[in-house]
């Protein structure tokens, strides 16, 4: 039967709560046979579309039938399936390190485990050494019989396939056998150290019995015999290097000639077969010297059990059990066993069986000792695919993570192996063979599997787990009655005693207990608490309006008015300012954080509510080879795709709530800043001389941290040090936050005794050097990152100034900035390969932009189908929850006024920001107007009062980037945001690093600038946003350039920079220093431009947006309109001295707070000096291409007498919280000194729409010692 047409349907609901209802028709034919469809990517039209995989559905057509009595068909299905039955076999279970161990047991197990592996490397060479015999003479005898047959196809013999493999085989077991060889010299090492570190403890502690022996055969070969075998080896082994070389120049042969006859042809150099006779005696010759010895060693370990015993004697009262847990539900227990034959194996030889239901997900299996329980193994039931009969015993290691001091009786717990040889006071040769610290840790030997048996008797096992739920349903109170008692104890004695009278009158009593059940029961208890809470409301005075109203009983008759009162009265309660003393400042950030939050949480909920949501369309999409067919067929087999990103993520979500491993490794850094020759007057003891050159001082470090859980690096030498350390942190993800990174130079000052003049000790300070901070987000959702992170550091530190290490030609110094400082990590996670970026398609919004929406998604399937492995959004979701295009975004916005922004301290003697009201001139308005209209006039004119002789374009440019950089940036901690037009993110100021990238760019083209938005891949924010604008000839290119010149024109002198919004710095888009790595796609107002190129790299890609064979436009001509904007969209900013005074104060009393056992000494004179100093460095900062402010002569004449260290902190002002914790990162506390003083300057800037710029002079100073 022919299906002409099949046809979907799915019903929304839409902001005015209209149902709409839209209809995806496939339509096809078919005459019986298997097709393959392709589904519409836009249905359903909904945000959830998070995840999409380009394949292609397999699916088999059949009669007409209702999706309802589809999925009702399969629903009876899924009820039909039978449960299974798991099984864990239970083998032995060994301690390898128990806290309770002495030294010597510690040792002994150590040997046994040795002396295994010893034993099964060798019977691995024995295997070996016979399998290369019997390989070599098949190849011989192969090789002789093809002679016989073609003995004039001589040279063609070393191109047989046959010859050719076997000659493969031998060479890979050849390589087995010299690693195995190398293993077993090894072994025997270890062995031979662990015994004697044995034998030196037992004479130590008087032992005359041992447990063990340690038998060593040494067979001596005579000069005669070592040099025969010698001879015969060399002669095997040149046979057999001779061999190899062939077969190596074969391979490379016969892959010559395959490129050669290939389509391609390239340009392929022919192989030669070249022998060096000289190079291959010496090579063979070093492998001969490893196979033979001249002397053959040979061990024997014996065991005494009864002196084991004698030994642990104690252990006997150790029981061990395991608890067997599915999904955190306790289901049985093991039997208690003992250790009975020596001090650490124990052998289970158990068995157990669980009933596993569809729902279930996982197996926890819980190792206790003495009811203590030690640790647990997760067993995930869907990775289960074997059964018990075919499945193979594994290893679980069980540690106990608690610290036990070591003593001369026990080894204890979670200490290294040298602090335990200090603690019985001896000197270990052995201790390299214990690495890191020694936990109590427990070997279980485990199989797991589906009992196949168990299930097939289903019946008679439902049965009694049906007798055991009823009985538990009593034990937790279930109401019994006289049937279900009895019946219950005829079914566990299996008899009828229904008959019984004294059985009946003995359960009539329990029967009792209570009444029958009153089904409002539930109903009153809710009403019962709301009128509670209202009588408690009314009472406290806290509803003026219930003072003279009753309270109902009974919830029919609570008014509307009441609740209504009380529901606002629970939703006040969230709003916990009013408890704080908050300014206006600090109000309109707490409230700016919870609007942006709560627009954030309601677009994840949307999204959570769609995957919580399973449609047909679902199933296609997750399960492989569905088809109508199969689906009542009985041995369905329903098998989500491992690969599905939104399993994943799912997955992803579960182990953010678990403890996880973050791995950093630091290689190396570039370019920190250098001590002058003045820090150094008290180091000059501490260096050290290389070869009679003295070393440089710099001795920096990492502390790096994450969720308070903090670790170190070792200390480096110099402005270029490298590390390649790993530091690995051990903590909960969620809530996921910043790795953060501080790097410290180690200070070290010599301490003089008075009396002798002679320093007798020395006393460490950690000077702050900068900071990196990474967000973990970033890194789970790429699985790994690594590359050169920029250091953030102060523009100026007491002290330091930038290296002038001499560079070699060939470092990548030659690359880099003198400002810049970078640092190579490599971070990843144990969780890495749940990495998966997800697509989200756009919705349809409304009739206007269904047709912008679906050119989106038809472009954006093309593209993903051509590019499988990239990933491009070309829609962000809106503050109203609504997806639009990435190019309606960007609108021209009038930057702030002049007037606001602060002027030269030189030509003004207060340096500080106009306070008074917005300039509204004339001028500026017809400045504006003119440009709105279009009329030929200077790009820069739009600026308003800009439009001075002394300005120029680069200065306005500087000003707005660093106007934007002061707007509070939160961190994205999940993929999907709520993104804020540049006219919303003025208002709230607080926005994501994307917000602030659309507002730099309105602002650019409010002023005429040829800016685009690049969307790619950067450190350390991995997706990420920058502003792109070409200069040429180290000019800006305005719109006008662009249409008079030629914006695209190849002229020489051209380059490309980009703009981070959030730190306000401006990279050329090839150099090292830049953090984006690659670019997915560009956009300004008009237009998108995806990136179709073979890299995506900033240095390979070609930047010509005008070719369409590298950049593909989305739209053929530009579909929106810029709209002037008219609001007024600046206030003049507020009063802000109140709360300087207070960032300060806060500010002194956490530094004395963190310095609670020493004295904090404050030093006026010096924290004047430097506040004198700070509306200097806020005018760089808006003027970064003039020089930056030195110290003035007072601060100069401070320096000859004392030594200051210390630096001026900026930042933007979100709370003071934040300002505080940047403050402690510094460690400029952290310092014993009785006599140090510290000085320190807060000083605030504000900016139209109260945008504030914090400052933070620290310094600490001592008296330099005569």
């Amino acid at each position: 039967m022919n299906l002409e047409s099949l046809a979907y349907s799915k019903t929304t609901e839409s902001g005015s709560k209209e149902h709409q209802e839209e209809n995806k028709e496939t339509t096809f034919s078919t005459r019986g046979e298997t097709n393959c469809i392709s589904l519409d990517v836009t249905f359903p039209n909904v945000l959830e579309n998070v995840s999409r995989r380009n394949t292609r559905l397999v699916s088999q057509y059949t009669e007409p039938v209702l999706f309802q009595d589809l999925a009702l068909a399969y629903k009876d299905n899924v009820i039909a399936r039978k449960p299974k039955f798991f099984d864990i076999h239970l083998q032995y279970l060994r301690l390898l390190h128990h806290h309770d161990f002495t030294l010597e047991i510690l040792l002994g197990i150590k040997l046994e485990t040795m002396y295994e592996h010893y034993e099964i490397n060798e019977k691995i060479l024995n295997n070996l050494q016979q399998d290369i015999g019997a390989n070599r003479k098949t190849r011989n005898n192969l090789r002789q019989q093809f002679l016989r047959i073609s003995p004039d196809k001589k040279d063609e013999l070393r191109f047989d396939k046959t010859i050719l493999k076997y000659t493969k085989i031998m060479l890979e077991l050849k390589e087995k056998y010299l690693s195995a060889l190398k293993n077993n010299k090894k072994l025997i090492h270890y062995i031979t150290l662990l015994w004697t570190d044995i034998e030196t403890l037992r004479s130590k502690t008087g032992h005359i019995t041992a447990p063990q022996s340690l038998d060593i055969l040494k067979k001596d070969m005579n000069e005669d015999e070592f040099n025969e075998r010698w001879i015969e080896i060399f002669e095997q082994e040149y046979s057999d290097m001779l061999i190899k070389i062939e077969y190596e120049y074969v391979c490379e042969y016969l892959q010559y000639k395959e490129l050669k006859s290939s389509k391609e042809r390239k340009d392929v150099v022919k192989p030669k077969l070249q022998f060096d006779s000289d190079k291959i005696k010496k090579l063979v010759n070093s492998m001969v010297s490893d196979i033979i010895n001249k002397q053959n060693i040979e061990m024997k370990l014996r065991t005494n059990g009864k002196c084991w015993k004698k030994l642990t004697e104690h252990n006997k009262k150790r029981q061990y059990f395991l608890k067997v847990y599915v999904d955190n539900v306790f289901v049985c227990e093991s039997e208690k066993y003992s250790s009975t034959k020596n001090a650490y194996t124990i052998h289970l030889a158990d068995s157990i069986s669980i009933e596993i239901l569809n729902t279930n997900k996982l197996v926890k299996i819980v190792l206790y000792e003495n009811e203590v329980e030690i640790s647990y193994v997760k067993v995930h039931l869907n990775q289960i695919k074997e059964s018990i009969a075919h499945a193979n015993f594994t290893i679980k290691n069980f540690v106990y993570e608690k610290l036990t001091v070591p003593t001369s009786k026990h080894v204890g717990s979670g200490y290294d192996m040298k602090t335990i040889a200090h603690a019985n006071n001896i000197r270990l040769t052995s201790s390299n063979l214990f690495k890191g610290k020694l936990f109590t840790t427990f070997e279980l030997s485990i199989k797991v599997g589906w009992n196949e048996k168990t299930t097939s008797n289903e019946e008679q096992v439902k049965y009694f787990i049906d007798l055991r739920s009823s009985i538990s349903n009593l034990l937790l109170g279930k109401q019994p009655t006289v049937e279900l008692l009895l019946d219950l104890v005829s079914r566990v004695y299996e008899k009828n005693v229904a008959n019984y009278v004294k059985m009946l009158d003995a359960l009539k009593g329990p029967c009792k207990g209570k009444a029958k059940t009153d089904e409002d029961t539930g109903e009153k208890d809710e009403n019962l608490s709301t009128r509670l809470r209202l009588l408690h409301l009314r009472n406290t005075g806290k509803l003026v309006e219930l003072q003279n109203e009753r309270v109902p009983l009974v919830d029919s008759q609570i008014s509307t008015h009441q609740l209504s009162a009380l529901s606002n009265k629970n939703m006040n309660k969230k709003n916990d300012y009013e408890d704080k003393e908050l300014n206006s400042i600090d109000l309109h950030r707490y409230l700016s954080a919870k609007y942006v939050m709560k627009l954030n949480n309601n677009l994840l909920a949307k999204i959570d509510e769609f995957l919580l949501q399973k449609t047909y369309r679902d199933v296609v999409r997750d399960f492989d080879y569905l088809n109508i067919r199969n689906i009542f067929s009985v041995g369905l087999s329903l098998n989500l795709s491992p690969t599905s990103a939104l399993t994943r993520q799912q997955v992803l979500r579960d182990c953010l709530k678990d403890e996880q491993e973050i791995q950093i490794t630091v290689v190396r850094a570039y370019n920190l800043y250098d001590r002058v020759a003045i820090l150094d007057i008290e180091d000059n003891q501490s260096n050290e001389d290389i070869a009679g050159f003295k070393m440089r001082s710099l001795r920096p470090f990492l502390r790096v941290s994450y969720h308070g859980e903090s670790h170190q690096t070792p200390t480096a030498v110099g402005c270029h040090p490298t590390w390649n350390h790993t530091v690995v942190i051990k903590s909960k993800l969620e809530p996921l936050s910043c790795i953060n990174i501080n790097i410290y130079d180690e200070y070290r000052t010599s301490i003089v005794d008075p009396t002798s003049e002679q320093s007798f000790h020395q006393r460490r300070y950690t000077l702050w050097l900068g900071t990196v901070q990474i967000p973990l987000r970033s890194i789970l959702e790429a699985g790994s990152m690594n590359g050169a992170f920029k250091i953030s550091t102060t523009p100026f530190m007491f002290g330091y100034e930038p290296s002038k290490e001499n560079k070699s030609s060939a470092d990548v110094m030659q690359l880099l900035r003198t400002d810049t400082a970078l640092i190579l990590l490599n971070i990843t996670t144990n969780i890495s390969h749940l990495a998966a970026q997800s697509y989200s398609e756009p919705i349809v919004n409304n009739d206007k932009d269904d047709l912008i929406i679906k050119q989106i998604n038809a472009f954006t399937s093309d593209y993903l189908n051509n590019f499988s492995s990239r990933h491009i959004s070309l829609t962000f979701v809106d503050s109203s929850g609504c997806n639009r295009c990435i190019t309606e975004f960007l609108q021209p916005l009038p930057v702030p006024d002049d007037s606001y922004f602060p002027k030269d301290p030189k030509r003004n003697e207060s340096g500080m920001s106009k306070g008074s009201a917005y300039s509204k001139s004339s001028s500026s308005k017809s400045s504006r107007k003119k440009s709105i209209d279009g009329d030929d006039v200077s790009p820069f004119s739009r600026a308003g009062s800009w439009t001075k002789v002394e300005t120029q374009p680069r200065n306005i440019m500087d000003a707005v980037i660093r106007y934007v950089s002061l707007i509070p940036t939160y961190e994205v901690l999940e993929a999907y945001v709520v993104t804020l037009t540049g006219v919303e993110l003025l208002k709230v100021l607080n926005g994501s690093p994307l917000d602030h990238t659309l507002l730099l760019a309105s602002f650019f083209i409010f002023l005429g600038i040829k800016c685009y938005v690049v969307i790619g891949w950067g450190l350390p924010r991995g997706v990420s946003s920058y502003v792109l604008v070409k200069f040429h000839q180290n000019q800006v290119v305005t719109v006008d350039n662009e249409v008079k010149k030629g914006y695209f024109a190849k002229t020489e002198g051209s380059s490309w920079y980009v703009y981070d919004a959030v730190s306000g710095q401006r990279y050329d888009i090839r150099e090292i220093g830049c953090p984006l790595k690659t670019v997915s796609h560009v956009f300004d107002c008009e237009n998108i431009w995806v990136n179709v190129q073979s890299s995506q790299e900033c240095g390979k890609i070609s930047m010509d947006l005008t070719k369409t064979s590298d950049w593909q436009p989305v739209f053929n001509k530009p579909l929106f309109v810029i709209r002037p904007m008219i609001e007024t969209l600046y206030n003049p900013p507020n009063e802000v001295e109140e709360l300087r005074i207070a960032l300060e104060s806060k500010i002194k009393n956490k530094i004395q707070k963190w310095r609670s056992q020493t004295k904090t000494v404050w030093n006026r004179y010096c924290s004047g000096l430097l506040r004198e100093t700070l509306p200097q460095w806020e005018y760089w900062a808006f003027n970064s291409a003039n020089p930056r402010p030195n110290p003035d002569h007072r601060l100069k004449q401070l320096m000859v007498t004392y030594k200051i260290c210390g630096f001026p902190l900026n930042m933007p002002y979100a709370n003071a919280k934040q300002i505080t914790s940047r403050v402690k990162s510094t460690a400029i506390h952290v310092n014993d000194d009785p006599n140090m003083e510290f000085g320190l300057a807060v000083e605030v800037f504000p900016y139209p729409n109260n945008v504030l710029s914090v400052w933070v002079y620290l310094a600490s100073i001592v008296k330099i010692n005569d």
